[in-house]
């Protein structure tokens, strides 16, 4: 479904041995006998051509909401209910794991996206989890009925999206003043730094909201931080 709507679903495998035993092919399996990684059942391609219109109408309830998706995949998923557009979408869901296996075990740069993708993810939710964020009130939840507790969880989203922005623009400054003074080895050096980051921050600190016609001077704000790194490694 999510390969008919545009979106690219690629997890990864901790071990592929079980998952390459489920790949499929057009034609006959026969034919890849020598091959290390073999297609384990050749594909229907005439039942999923067959039942096109009925996907088409799947897909076209789910761009219109009429209906969601863990609906059809909840009453899909029953072994009570049994149809040709069942069996399709399970055969096109067959073919787009392999390719996707293929890919994944073929095309390195893929594999280390989907690796950075994760991490990046995992990163984000250790800064929701371990930081300040996730420790107030005692790391509970505030709030006494559902939307009190959703309005707390966006709150602390949006608290984690300004630490990040922050950060990436903090960051991206001082490159951008390395690479100006001829600092290539800084330069570089930032650029694997990550914006995920929270032990500089106060989240218990005091809180400024400024006006609609006040700005932030980034330049000043990180010169004055390099200024008071640098006065610190003199000391020590």
């Amino acid at each position: 479904m999510l390969y008919l709507i545009g979106r690219l679903y690629a997890p990864r495998y901790r071990s592929l041995r079980d998952k390459t035993e489920n790949i499929v092919s057009f034609s006959d399996p026969k034919k890849f006998k020598d091959y290390i990684i073999r297609p384990d059942k050749q594909i229907n391609e005439k039942l999923i051509l067959s039942e096109e219109e009925n996907i088409k109408h799947i897909l076209a309830s789910l761009l219109m909401g009429e209906t969601k998706q863990s609906t059809i995949v909840a009453k899909s998923s029953s072994q009570q209910f049994a149809s040709k557009t069942k069996r399709a979408l399970w055969e096109m869901n067959s073919v787009l794991m392999s390719y996707h296996l293929l890919n994944y075990i073929g095309n390195l740069p893929f594999r280390q996206s989907i690796q950075g993708a994760l991490g990046r993810g995992e990163a984000y939710h250790r800064l929701r989890r371990h930081s300040h964020i996730g420790r107030v009130n005692g790391g509970h939840f505030r709030g006494t009925n559902e939307n009190e507790i959703i309005v707390w969880n966006e709150c602390a989203r949006l608290l984690a999206n300004c630490v990040l922005y922050y950060n990436a623009v903090m960051l991206n400054k001082w490159m951008e003043q390395s690479n100006q003074r001829g600092e290539t080895k800084k330069s570089e050096f930032i650029k694997h730094l990550s914006p995920v980051a929270w032990i500089h921050i106060n989240f218990q600190g005091k809180y400024e909201f400024l006006s609609t016609d006040e700005t932030i001077d980034i330049d000043t704000l990180l010169n004055k931080i390099l200024v008071s790194e640098a006065d610190f490694k003199r000391k020590k």
